[in-house]
């Protein structure tokens, strides 16, 4: 469907209860995204967490969400829009065809207008940004962006970039320096840009009011000797 004009999709998980009965327990909305693929929803181990993670095969998109058991939501790891028009993503699978410990994509289409009209394609984890097939330059600096959107009515989103692999947090506080939720605890990240939202939510799953707060980045790096970054930015909510 759209929302505000932009297509949109919205899947709803439920769980079973073992007596043919099913109760709805998440409600995932990926704005932005097209109609679905020939095969739609996957479940892989995208970050040797031993936890699964899920994939969607849109028509033109591919969209990677990782479990955060911190913040019991999924955070967004790896999207992908296919350009070519003429190439439909007909579905996606996922192996350690290498036996590197990372799985690898295969991509697979149908092309309307060059033969052969069925292929594959194949990418690879790429360990410097921990995105496959990504092409981004390299990071060489922490960072913590600013909230977008910000003033926000809702949600936003909060983005940091790593430059190699530590352990991360990031933590709302309110203007009294009060801890109002912990988005991400202590978590494993591979290097890259990364992003998660904040629904407006603290820690008791109470919405909280209008106003100034702050959100707090940081980040225990192991490489080349143990380093600790720390950042700090302010964002406006507004109801």
């Amino acid at each position: 469907g759209f929302y505000n004009g932009v297509p949109a999709s919205r899947i709803y998980w439920f769980e079973a209860d073992g007596n043919n009965q099913y109760t709805k327990v998440r409600s995932i909305f990926l704005l932005g995204t097209d109609v679905f693929g020939t095969t739609e929803i996957y479940t892989y181990d995208i970050n040797n967490d031993s936890i699964d993670d899920l994939v969607f095969s849109f028509s033109f998109l591919i969209v990677m969400l990782i479990w955060n058991p911190s913040t019991h939501h999924f955070d967004v790891y790896y999207v992908d829009r296919w350009e070519n028009y003429d190439q439909e993503i007909q579905s996606i699978n996922m192996y350690d065809v290498f036996d590197s410990r990372n799985l690898d994509l295969f991509v697979n289409i149908i092309d309307i207008m060059t033969a052969p009209r069925v292929r594959t394609y194949l990418y690879r984890l790429n360990t410097i940004t921990g995105l496959p097939g990504d092409d981004n330059p390299i990071i060489h600096n922490f960072s913590l962006q600013q909230n977008y959107p910000n003033p926000f009515n809702g949600s936003t989103i909060i983005r940091f970039r790593l430059p190699t692999q530590g352990r991360v947090s990031v933590t709302i506080y309110n203007i009294t320096g009060k801890e109002v939720m912990r988005l991400i605890n202590n978590q494993n990240y591979a290097p890259g840009a990364h992003e998660i939202n904040w629904n407006g939510l603290d820690k008791f799953g109470k919405e909280v009011s209008s106003g100034i707060y702050f959100y707090e980045l940081r980040v225990t790096a192991a490489s080349q000797g143990v380093r600790i970054f720390k950042q700090t930015k302010k964002m406006l909510l507004i109801k």
